[in-house]
């Protein structure tokens, strides 16, 4: 494999996240700009998102990403298990402007979380 030209310019996302509510209840949203080694995106990627308390340890939740300049859109929406170290997210994930196909249209997500 040639290595020369390949670039070694790093690549992410600069974000700026606000939440308001309680640990009852909820609502976030967010700007992102996407970059590549200097290169910056002209229009930011917008987060919305919520979650809201139906038990002592169980929350309803959801986060929805908006793309600039496209159809495409990223919406989930789930539940969170939590206690005081540990919180675990099971949902479903669902890509707004892409063609599914006839198949199931959901993506599943899980994540851990622990809090030394």
């Amino acid at each position: 494999m040639n290595t020369t030209n390949m670039s070694t310019d790093g690549f992410g996302i600069a974000y700026g996240v606000s939440t308001i509510g309680n640990s009852d209840v909820s609502g976030t949203i967010g700007l992102g700009w996407g970059y590549s080694g200097e290169d910056m995106m002209n229009k930011p990627i917008l987060l919305l998102g919520g979650e809201a308390r139906v038990s002592q340890s169980l929350k309803l939740i959801s986060e929805n990403w908006i793309f600039p300049d496209t159809d495409f859109s990223l919406i989930s929406f789930g539940v969170r298990f939590f206690g005081k170290k540990l919180a675990t997210d099971l949902a479903l994930m669902y890509p707004l402007g892409a063609n599914m196909g006839d198949g199931w249209p959901f993506f599943p997500w899980m994540s851990f979380a622990y809090n030394f």
